[in-house]
């Protein structure tokens, strides 16, 4: 069951209840027709199906359905096998005599119960694996772009409900084409895979972090400028640190930031990534390595005529990845170089 789930054996925890056996049985008081003897075993058998429930019941990442059978099936296990001990101490020896046929029939029960519940076990895990290959980015193990869309947009409808603030950050890493030219693509994977660690270690449970492409990230957290901004400092920091070398390379590789933070219910999100957008190319052209804010959010009917004359530039083109490129290029300033 633990190997199932990923978690490493416990040889000695394994062995522990044979080892048990084997040693109090040496004893005289359980002898061969002794009920000790029964009641020893009945107890080793139901301590180690509780077992099982208790490694089922960790593993949270099942589905709630699947988990409560895993979990009830061995928990009754037990709980009959328990049963000859508690009709032993209440009821008469002449009535508690058929136990054993009810023991049989609840064996060969649970037997059937558990192929089924491994089955369902089976069919989850490999649920699991198709939903992360789906939605995970292969190289640096974040979200790909379609899974963050889709969070991003679960996220925003649940802070627009309760009518709290909602903050989208973007994150380009600075003259990455540059570190690919000068060390090799593979160096560069490398420090695609730094920066992803860093920022997932530097993220609250509740925020989305994906890649969107190239070195181009994004993450959408729950809260104010002020609480993005924390964490954004947190982030930015610790890749200059880890990213000053890499592997035997001396890298300096930095990230450029752009937050952008709406205080209304936000049902479409595009027009956070265009003003998101617009403050990172305002911090590369202020130096790169740094954070860049957002002006205070625009009236609704601005936003609208924003969103629509980025639709407009990309006549033909459907989807927020043409919208948030046009309205970089405009928000980029003359001059300057993004990278």
């Amino acid at each position: 069951m633990r190997l199932f789930h990923g978690r490493p054996l416990l040889p000695l925890a394994t062995f522990a209840g044979a080892a048990a056996w084997l040693l109090l049985c040496q004893l005289p008081v359980l002898s061969p027709e002794s009920n000790g003897r029964i009641a020893l075993g009945v107890l080793v058998v139901a301590a180690y199906t509780f077992v099982i429930a208790f490694e089922l019941w960790r593993e949270r990442r099942k589905s709630l359905r699947s988990r409560t059978a895993a979990i009830v099936v061995p928990s009754l296990h037990a709980a009959i096998f328990l049963m000859p001990l508690v009709m032993k101490a209440v009821l008469p020896d002449s009535a508690s005599g058929g136990w054993l046929t009810l023991f049989a029939f609840e064996t060969i029960i649970y037997a059937v119960g558990a192929a089924f519940v491994v089955l369902v076990m089976v069919k989850d895990q490999q649920v699991h694996v198709y939903r992360n290959a789906a939605n995970t980015d292969h190289l640096t193990g974040l979200l790909n772009r379609r899974a963050f869309m889709d969070s991003a947009h679960t996220l925003s409808k649940h802070q627009g409900e309760r009518g709290e603030p909602l903050t989208l950050m973007m994150f380009d890493l600075d003259h990455f084409k540059s570190i690919n030219d000068r060390f090799g693509h593979a160096v560069g994977d490398d420090v695609l895979r730094v920066f992803a660690k860093v920022a997932s270690g530097n993220m609250r449970t509740n925020d989305i972090i994906g890649r969107l492409g190239g070195e181009e990230f994004a993450a959408i957290v729950p809260g104010s400028m002020d609480v993005a901004r924390s964490i954004a400092e947190r982030l930015r920091n610790g890749f200059e640190t880890s990213g000053a070398r890499v592997g035997e390379h001396a890298i300096g590789a930095t990230v450029s930031i752009g937050a952008a933070t709406s205080n209304e219910p936000v049902s479409d999100i595009d027009a956070l990534i265009i003003r998101a957008d617009s403050a990172l190319y305002s911090a590369k052209h202020a130096g790169r390595n740094r954070l860049h804010a957002a002006e205070d959010e625009p009236p609704r009917g601005e936003r609208e005529r924003s969103i629509a004359a980025a639709c407009k530039t990309q006549s033909g083109t459907r989807g927020w990845w043409p919208l948030r490129k046009s309205a970089a290029r405009r928000a980029k300033p003359v001059g300057s170089t993004a990278g």
